[in-house]
């Protein structure tokens, strides 16, 4: 994102970092009632299979890919160990926003995955995050350790995917294209060298601005007093300024705008949403 555009949206990392801030030490007393999503929130692996993996259409599939029913069957297994997340903004849930995100571009702008290999972009969305999933919440780390700990991440989640996968015998190009794009997913690997690496890349990006995402990390505090805050809100306001600092290359124009949007509401609605809090609480 450009400074042409920070300015004309008025955000910037310093405020944020602000406003995120004061956020997360009065995250127990704000109330939630948050606009709706840019994006419509209504996809999970169930329905997004039933729509772009019919069960009436595996003669067809099996002829793009050879080992589809073992495919959805290893989506299956890595959809459930998310659902175990030991990391709350890092759930099958975040892979449900990923994907109802996906279906939205490819129907809103079908002819910019003419050349994607969607069979490598599911997987890599389902399991792009799993090493992340399984690093719980209850130490105490500030924004330096955590921005050093997404240094390894990319690494660690292809090594993750790679053992998986090679466990159930898929083609080894197939587990090397998965493993490249979880790779250069992460914030640090900014040079994206394939089209199913900057999708994952951007769709990320689109969950950042998610308020279901910032409340769902919210109620898991709440009812989870072993999960610390602190670094919650150290690795939200992390991701926050890797976003404005970071050299991010959409996928496309139409994808670049669609951030902006989510960006935009996003700030916004924090901005509202603290108002009220403080005028309620001064």
């Amino acid at each position: 994102m450009n400074a042409e555009h920070r300015g004309k949206t008025k955000i910037n990392a310093s405020n944020v970092y602000q406003k995120l801030r004061y956020f997360g030490k009065k995250v127990h007393g704000i109330e939630n009632k948050l606009k709706e999503e840019f994006i419509p929130q209504r996809m999970n692996l169930d329905m997004f299979l039933d729509i772009y993996y019919p069960q009436n259409e595996r003669e067809e599939q099996r002829k793009r890919f050879p080992q589809i029913e073992p495919l959805v069957g290893f989506w299956r297994v890595g959809y459930e160990k998310m659902s175990r997340s030991k990391e709350p903004a890092h759930s099958e849930k975040h892979v449900d926003r990923i994907l109802s995100s996906l279906d939205f571009l490819m129907t809103k702008f079908p002819k910019l995955f003419n050349h994607v290999n969607l069979e490598v972009l599911v997987t890599s969305i389902i399991y792009h995050d799993l090493w992340k999933s399984e690093q719980p919440l209850t130490a105490d780390k500030g924004v330096r350790a955590l921005i050093k700990e997404n240094f390894i991440e990319g690494r660690e989640a292809s090594k993750l995917f790679t053992s998986l996968a090679r466990e159930q015998g898929f083609d080894e190009k197939f587990i090397r294209q998965v493993s490249r794009a979880i790779y250069e997913h992460a914030d640090f690997k900014f040079i994206k060298s394939s089209r199913e690496s900057m999708i994952l890349s951007d769709l990320d990006y689109f969950d950042l601005w998610s308020f279901d995402r910032l409340k769902e990390a919210i109620d898991a505090v709440k009812n989870n007093p072993n999960l610390n805050i602190n670094k919650l809100r150290n690795r939200i306001i992390k991701n926050i300024f890797l976003f404005f600092y970071n050299k991010h290359e959409y996928y496309s124009d139409e994808v670049q705008h669609i951030a902006r949007e989510l960006s935009t509401k996003f700030i916004t609605t924090l901005n509202e949403e603290i108002a009220k809090f403080r005028l309620k609480n001064p």
